[in-house]
Formats: C-alpha cells, structure tokens, sequence
C-alpha cells in the first residue's frame, strides 16, 4: 500500500516543480539547472527512503541512461564544436533531464502514475492562472505583444503546456470517481482550452489535437495492438514531411504558415557538413549568424530532432529517437484513462518539440518526460531491472 506521505508528498512535489519552474522563465536560464538538479535528485532520495520501492522495468532504466547519455555526447561535443560554452551548457541542461527522469520514476513507484500526473496537472493550471491574470491588466510583452506568454515569457510554451495538461487531466477524469475530483480536473482543462486560445500557438493546437488522436486511439485500440504504432509511424512521417516540406516548396511560399522556421530549417538542412558526430551542440546560433537569409536572430533551430541531426550527427540523433520512442513502446502494454492521457499528452510534446525550442525550455520538457515517466513505471509488467 502506498504510504499517505507519498501519496501527499509526490503531487505536491511535481506541482511545485512544474510551478517554480515557470516562475523562473521557464527554467530558460542557467542558473536555474543546479538548484533543479538539487531538488530532484532531494526528492528521489527522499521518496526512496519514504518506503519500499519495487524494481523498475528495463525500459525505465534506459530511458533515463538514454537522457543521461544524450547530455554526455552533447557536453562531448564541445571538443569540435564553434561554440564549446554553448555545448557544455547544453550538456548542462540535459542532465536535468536525465536527473528528472530518474526522479520521476522513483515517484511513480513511490506513489504511482496518477499522482505524479494529477501534481503536474495542478502545477500547470497554477502557472496558467498566474498568466491569465497578468494578461487580464492588458498590458503587451515587447516581444510576444498581446499573447498569452507570462510567467513563462513565450506563447508557445504556454500553449504546449497547457496542450499537454489538459489531455493529461482529461485521461485522469475517465478514471476518476470523486465528483470534487471531477470538477478540478474539469477547472484544469477549462484553464488549459482558454490558455491556449489566448497563445494563439498553431503548433500547440496542432500538438493538442494529435495528442487527443493518439489517446482516443489508445482507448479504442482493443484487441489490435498494431493500431497505435500504426498512426505514431503516420504522425512521425507526417512531422518529417512538414520539416522537408520549405526545401520541396520554397521558404518564402511556407512563411505564412511556418513563420520563420520557414528559413531556419533550410539552413540546418543545408547546414549538414558532418553527418557522423555533428558541428557541435549548439552550433545552430553560428551557422545561422553566417548563412541567414532573412534579417531575423535565433539561437535554435525550431526543431528538437532536426536540430539533433544537424549539432549531434547522426549519434545523437538516434540516441535522442531511442530514448525518446521508449514510453511509445510501452504505452500498448497498459490500460486505463491515465495511460491514455499520458500517451496522448507525451505525443503531443514530441510534436511539439519537434517544430520549436521546447528542448531548451526546462519546464515544458519535465512536463513531457514526467508522462513519459509514468509509461514505463506506472505499469504493472514483471520487474527486471534494480531493486531499490
């Protein structure tokens, strides 16, 4: 049985995170990463010791050896790279990835999958209201105007936010059977539709509609376990597609519809010069200094897989799909309104993450890799990883 400090302790904690998080930018800055990396790995000590911890699956264990892995080779690269500070704070970043995974998993195994999620569905619609209220004064950010972008400072990862917190709590509503529960959840997802009406971020409402598919999907799959690898390899084809699609079609005819990633994703592609290992985590800022065709600035790609290829080489971008595509591979195993939105929720931020700079956004990837968590701990499998 899960122990009532856990089961308290878990949602409070993820909530918190997500919140504290937010307030600082998003966790955009650097000198947000150690006391982040602090307090997850606090906390998984922490819950660890709260109780007896059963082992976690192998998938589990590889998914945050994967992140931890993926930030090695991003610091790695800082040996050929043009801008060796850039790649080592990216390196930096990731490890808060690999640490919160790892943390993540300790809680769903502490206190199990629907707890960690309902806290970062209240972590969420704290943030969201925060923004709401200051964009209910009517005063306009300098650069993202009249959009719904605060605490965060950008529209888009408040609508991937909310994108993914509002399909989280609607899986958490098929399941739950409190009416008070009901009306929160039902609170949240109000909070979330509205916050990104308010964004006005195509490519959340793109994210959020393929994550709704991909839950609806996993809930009529029933005996055909091939439905849902089916439409995620039709998502992932469709997503390559639209990151082909300005070389195919022209940057200047795409524009009105992808804005300036219209030109930025050409420059990366064309910006292939070391396929093997990549020009260097964080190398995208240079190349586009020197190569840009329009008279805009940008530090990242817009794109998490595409920027992946072009700074990490075709290395990083495998170890980046393999550890990413894991929770994907065991969301058919399980049942339940929970899965569903965590496995609509994850897609959504993989989709997200990659047509913008969701990577480099510490709040909106924890978000994800917390669903992605509690897919590969939050089932009931037979253990054959560590015991705690």
């Amino acid at each position: 049985m899960t122990a009532r400090p856990a089961r308290l302790g878990v949602p409070l904690f993820a909530g918190g995170l997500v919140l504290a998080l937010a307030l600082a930018d998003g966790g955009f800055f650097r000198w947000t990463w150690p006391w982040a990396i602090v307090a997850l790995a606090t906390a998984a000590v922490g819950f660890a010791l709260l109780g007896r911890l059963t082992r976690v699956s192998w998938l589990a264990a590889a998914f945050v050896l994967g992140l931890g892995v993926l930030a090695a080779w991003q610091a790695a690269t800082a040996w050929w790279s043009p801008d060796p500070e850039r790649s080592l704070e990216d390196g930096f970043r990731g490890t808060v990835y690999a640490v919160g995974a790892a943390t993540f998993v300790v809680l769903v195994r502490a206190a199990g999958p629907r707890r960690l999620l309902a806290g970062v569905v209240a972590g969420v619609a704290v943030t969201l209201a925060i923004g709401l209220a200051d964009h209910a004064r009517g005063q306009a950010d300098p650069l993202q105007g009249s959009l719904l972008s605060q605490p965060i400072g950008y529209a888009n990862a408040v609508g991937i936010l909310g994108a993914v917190a509002a399909l989280v709590a609607i899986g958490l509503l098929i399941d739950a059977s409190s009416p008070a529960t009901r009306v929160a959840l039902l609170a949240a997802v109000g909070l979330c539709v509205l916050a990104l009406v308010l964004t006005e971020s195509r490519a959340a409402w793109l994210a959020a509609f393929l994550g709704l598919v991909t839950a609806i999907v996993f809930r009529l799959r029933g005996p055909r376990p091939w439905v849902l690898p089916a439409w995620l390899s039709a998502v992932t084809v469709a997503l390559i597609a639209v990151l082909l699609s300005p070389l195919a079609f022209g940057s200047g005819s795409l524009h009105g519809l992808l804005s300036d990633r219209a030109y930025y994703w050409p420059v990366a592609w064309h910006g292939l010069d070391a396929p093997l290992h990549g020009l260097g985590a964080g190398s995208f800022a240079q190349l586009w200094a020197l190569e840009r065709p329009v008279p805009a600035n940008a530090i990242d790609a817009h794109s998490l897989f595409l920027e992946a290829l072009l700074e990490l080489g075709a290395i990083g971008l495998v170890i980046l799909v393999a550890t990413l595509v894991l929770p994907l591979t065991a969301a058919p195993r399980l049942a339940g309104g929970w899965a569903a939105g965590a496995t609509g929720a994850y897609t959504a931020f993989l989709v997200h993450a990659a047509v913008d700079w969701d990577w480099e956004m510490p709040v909106v990837s924890l978000a994800g890799v917390a669903c992605g968590a509690a897919l590969l701990a939050g089932g009931r499998r037979p253990p054959v990883g560590f015991r705690s």
